[in-house]
C-alpha cells in the first residue's frame, strides 16, 4: 500500500449485524476490506476466509466461524503545559 492507491473500503456484511448490548438500537457490523476493488489480503476476515479454505483442501475439518472486535477508547484534555499537549484522562 502506498500513497498512489486509492481509497481502502471497509464493505460491511449485513448478515453479522449485532445490537450492543449496552446500547441495542445501535449495532456491529463485521467488514471485509477492499482496495482498489479487490479484497485486501491482509485484511482479517480476508485472511480467516484463506485459512479456512487452505484447512479444507487438506482435509481438516471446518472450524466454527469466529469474530472478536477489539474497541480501543482514550479520553483527552488539552494539557496546561502548552499548545498542542494533551493529558490523557481515561
Amino acid at each position: 500500500m502506498g500513497p498512489d492507491d486509492g481509497d481502502l473500503l471497509a464493505i460491511p456484511d449485513p448478515s453479522t449485524l449485532t445490537p450492543l448490548p449496552w446500547r441495542p438500537e445501535v449495532g456491529w457490523l463485521s467488514c471485509d476490506l477492499v482496495l482498489n476493488g479487490v479484497d485486501l489480503d491482509h485484511g482479517p476476515r480476508n485472511v480467516l476466509r484463506t485459512v479456512v479454505g487452505e484447512l479444507a483442501t487438506e482435509g481438516a475439518a471446518e472450524p466454527p466461524p469466529v469474530s472478536s472486535c477489539t474497541t480501543a477508547v482514550s479520553a483527552s484534555t488539552p494539557s496546561r503545559g502548552g499548545a498542542g499537549d494533551v493529558e490523557t484522562v481515561a
